[in-house]
Formats: structure tokens, sequence, C-alpha cells
């Protein structure tokens, strides 16, 4: 599994350290049961040693129109066009887009194991950047989507979000 580490501690993405040389290691691994594990130049911590420091967030195997991956814990924004049904995996119903001919759909990127990765805490936008319909459940993550932030370093983006 593919996942990235949001770092409480010093308020970023937990990057790996490789400096064997300067007797720097550090680096984060995950064990089959899904703990997490801190290894060092010495020594390997079990995370409960460090609880609720980093917050593990999965890769979902989905690229943006950048090439950039797609995370939980991602801001999306999925464009859509001239009546483009957008599949809601709740209520197996779809947006009425009929009435408009773009708009986009914004939210934050969550795995549910039934459904898989979606968009939570969505909102509908028309092409006139007035908003359609608010949705706290979820929308499917597309491959037509783009990151535009993240919910620890965008915070500010989630209020344009938030229902």
């Amino acid at each position: 599994m593919k996942f990235r580490a949001w770092d409480s501690k010093y308020n970023k993405y937990f990057k790996p350290t490789y400096e064997a040389y300067n007797g720097k290691i550090e680096e984060l691994l995950m064990s089959q049961s899904g703990q997490l594990l801190l290894r060092t130049f010495n020594d390997t911590i079990h995370e409960s040693m460090f609880p609720n420091r980093f917050k593990v967030e999965r890769f979902s195997g989905l690229k943006d129109i950048s090439d950039r991956g797609i995370y939980e814990g991602d801001i999306v924004k999925c464009e859509f066009w001239n009546g483009e049904a957008i599949i809601d995996p709740v209520s197996l119903g779809f947006v009425d887009c009929e009435t408009f001919s773009e708009g986009y759909v914004i939210g934050v990127v969550r795995f549910m194991p039934s459904t898989g990765f979606v968009l939570t805490r969505a909102k509908v936008v028309d092409e006139y950047n007035e908003t359609i319909k608010k949705v706290s459940h979820s929308w499917i993550v597309r491959s037509k989507s783009k990151v535009i932030g993240n919910i620890h370093e965008n915070k500010n983006l989630l209020e344009v979000a938030l229902c």
C-alpha cells in the first residue's frame, strides 16, 4: 500500500531521510497489521511511542489531470461538461446536469470501504460559480479531477468545500 503521512509534530508531510554518512536515517514503515514503525539509524520505534503524531493518508491509485497522485485528505475539483452525470454512490442517484452546460464538484478525498475513494463535504457549482447543491455524503473521485490542495496545508480551501 502506498501512503503519505502528515507529521503533526512538524506540521508538514513526512519525508524520509537517508543520510547514513551523517548518522541520520529516518523512514516510516507500515507493518502487515497496519501499524506504523519509525526506523532510525539506531532503532525501530513502534507507533505507540509517538501516539497521534502521524496521520496516514492512502494513495487512491488515481492521478489528476496534472499527473499528480490523489491521496486521502486532498481537496479535489472535478469539472463536468454538457450535462454529464456525476454518480452519487450513496444514493446511486446523479445531479441533474441538464439545466446547465458546465460546472464542477469540489470536495475532500476520503476512503470508504464500501465504495472506495470518494469526495466528502462536496458541493456542486454551475458555470456561473453559483452553488447548486451541497452534500455531506460522497461523490466518486474521477481521473478528470484536479488536486487543488489538502486538508492540512490549505484549510482555507475547506471553506469552499464545506457544507
